[in-house]
């Protein structure tokens, strides 16, 4: 992680409160850096196994895309961490979708689902 650097933006009027906290959590579980500076974007958690985006569940396309995109730019595999009430046939279902996408040039060949 020596050439990306972690942001203090605190938290951005378009990020949820909630988010901004399971955000929070998540880099302390994983020893991971918060807001790391992308030269597109901000990885919303970076180790130095992965880069992560946190989303609603109703927003893991769109979370599967930025992680996608990160990765592209940081060479670390792609990980999306999923918040909100999901049934476990929901969480199946979006792990085979994103299984299913064959990305031999992504690190890791596919998004991990957390």
């Amino acid at each position: 992680m020596g050439l990306f650097s972690a942001g203090q933006r605190g938290c951005p009027a378009t990020e949820s409160t909630e988010e901004y906290q399971l955000r929070d959590d998540l880099a302390r579980q994983v020893g991971g850096l918060t807001e790391v500076r992308l030269p597109l974007g901000f990885a919303d958690v970076m180790t130095d196994d992965a880069v992560f985006e946190v989303e609603p569940r109703h927003s893991w396309r769109d979370g599967a895309r930025q992680a996608l995109a990160y990765a592209c730019q940081c060479g670390l595999p792609p990980a999306l961490a999923l918040f909100r009430a999901v049934t476990a046939a929901e969480m199946r279902g979006i792990f085979t979708e994103l299984q299913a996408v064959s990305l031999p040039g992504i690190p890791g060949g596919s998004v991990s689902l957390w």
